[in-house]
């Protein structure tokens, strides 16, 4: 990336007010790093790995890649003071016995390497997840009012989610949701605020922040899915469930140029900072 666009991204960031960043699913640029310690964005910093499935977490072949690669990722950013934790393995088979193994060799591979930040994994399946108990933050990919539910369910999801993860044994973990969201078509904008548009995006984000920050008190962060329009791969399959060919989730589009969602985001995430101070 051009090192100004990085400067740009972190200045829209502050902007919003935003003070964490989970970075992609993959190691963040160094110069990334570098502008987040300035600024005092907090980062989690995560290995590659996006729906890994059973059969690469019993690879010995792709397990010997993935702790090599991971022990490269902490040598790498560990003296960054911007990340404040370690991730891997984001929306993998957590929910299958045979991956356990696998998921505990992981996380104690980057306490092994960093024994003073937490580790976690992002799962999507948090009800039937199996590696709970390995992660010191629990994270959670959901996306209410998107993929499933209405708008008006989501305060209902997401509490049905925090307290399955409780019942657990988990009550004393930070809990982070780490994904959510809804797609956007840049410039959509119609009288029914349906999906796709930018006021179904919107809404839906602003029922998520006032439901984790202000209703509850429960969730100690969130990663809004996401920051940026990005292009999508060209798998029939998952293009036909994109508008324009792109992950339209984003609350600025390819070129940075702010959807409504924006101003939102940024106008409750300042009315949080004052009322923390």
């Amino acid at each position: 990336m051009p090192e100004g666009l990085l400067v740009s991204d972190i200045q829209q960031l502050l902007d919003m007010g935003c003070n964490f960043v989970r970075g992609s699913h993959y190691p963040q640029d160094l110069r990334f790093l570098d502008l987040c310690d300035e600024t005092g964005i907090c980062v989690w910093n995560e290995g590659i790995g996006w729906q890994h499935t059973e059969q690469h977490l019993t690879d010995p072949h792709f397990i010997e890649a993935q702790v090599k690669h991971l022990e490269e990722m902490v040598a790498m950013s560990y003296n960054h003071a911007s990340v404040i934790m370690w991730g891997t393995l984001n929306e993998s088979d957590s929910n299958k016995p045979a991956c356990r193994p696998t998921y505990e060799r992981f996380l104690n591979t980057l306490r092994q390497q960093d024994s003073t930040r937490p580790v976690s994994y992002a799962t999507h399946r948090p009800t039937e997840d199996l590696c709970l108990d390995l992660a010191d933050v629990i994270s959670v990919n959901a996306y209410p009012g998107w993929y499933t539910h209405s708008i008006e369910e989501i305060p209902t999801a997401l509490d049905a989610i925090t307290a399955f993860v409780d019942s657990q044994g988990h009550s004393h973990k930070p809990f982070i949701i780490s994904e959510i969201g809804a797609g956007a078509v840049p410039g959509w904008r119609d009288w029914n605020e349906s999906r796709w548009t930018e006021q179904y995006q919107a809404q839906l984000l602003e029922v998520v922040i006032r439901h984790l920050f202000m209703d509850r008190a429960r969730a100690c962060g969130l990663a809004i899915w996401l920051y940026n329009d990005f292009r999508t791969p060209e798998e029939t399959r998952r293009i036909m469930g994109r508008a324009r060919g792109f992950n339209d989730k984003g609350v600025v589009d390819e070129y940075r140029r702010p959807k409504l969602s924006y101003e939102m985001v940024k106008r409750h995430y300042s009315a949080l900072h004052q009322s923390a101070v």
